[in-house]
Order: structure tokens, then C-alpha cells, then sequence
């Protein structure tokens, strides 16, 4: 997770230094439409807030409520040559006390291919990202 190339270029003309890229731990949640990350490392990173969203989850009951929305650079397979690179919007949430410090939506997944095998408690994820076979990466929930 990191800033995006923008906000970077924009720091950099002002002379301003800028977080480096956190590898951070994420959940995924086929059920959020959107992804998010936690207001802590929103704020580690420097981000900026972009405007607020009205949103409504199983937590919030009948009520919506507003979050701060932020613009991120989201890499999957940091360091490799077949990383995928997504810049795109996410909501601030609380999860750092769960263990995570990004929830995976399906903004996100709509350029992977996931699956999750239940009896082995293994997950797939797989995405093109230069339009060739997709890497395979496999992980134990």
C-alpha cells in the first residue's frame, strides 16, 4: 500500500518527504463492494482525504454513516515483475485490533481470480496484468 504516483510527484515538487510503501496484512471480503484500510495507516502514509461517502454495513443497522474516502496505489505481488497496480479510491475503517489493516472489496477483485477451498482452508488468487498467464498465489487462511 503507498501513496499514489500523483500525490507522490505533488510531494516531490514541494520538497515534501513522503512515506515509503507499507507491506501491510488485508482481508479479503467478497461481501464490500469497496475496499478499505484502516485510519491509522491512512494517516502513517500521509494520505489525504478526498471527500466523504455515505455508507451502510451490517454493522451500522438500518443507519448510514459517513467515512473519510482516500485515494491509494495498491500492489499485489510487490516486487515482482507480474504485480498488479491498482490506484483507486478506499474508506477509512477501524481493523487494526482485529489483525488487518486493509479489507480487500470487490473493487479490487474484479481484476483477480479468487477461490477459496473451504475443506483445506487454502485460498487462489490470480490476475493478469500484462495480459499473459496468470501467476498463481496460493495462501493458508
Amino acid at each position: 500500500m503507498m501513496l499514489t504516483t500523483q500525490h507522490v510527484d505533488a510531494l516531490k515538487r514541494a520538497g515534501k518527504p513522503f512515506a515509503p510503501p507499507m507491506t501491510i496484512s488485508g482481508l479479503v471480503d467478497t461481501g464490500a463492494s469497496c475496499s478499505a484500510i484502516d485510519r491509522n495507516l491512512a494517516n502513517g502514509l500521509g494520505l489525504v482525504a478526498k471527500g466523504v461517502v455515505s455508507v451502510h454495513t451490517p454493522t451500522t443497522g438500518s443507519d448510514y454513516i459517513d467515512l473519510l474516502q482516500y485515494d491509494v496505489c495498491l500492489v499485489l505481488g510487490a516486487g515482482q515483475a507480474d504485480a498488479l497496480v491498482l490506484t483507486l479510491p478506499v474508506i477509512e475503517s477501524d481493523f487494526a485490533s482485529e489483525g488487518f489493516l486493509a479489507l480487500i472489496g470487490r473493487d479490487v477483485l474484479t481484476s483477480c481470480m479468487f477461490n477459496y477451498d473451504g475443506p483445506a482452508e487454502t485460498f487462489t488468487i490470480e490476475w493478469n496484468s500484462k495480459r499473459r498467464s496468470p501467476p498463481k498465489r496460493t495462501g493458508k487462511r
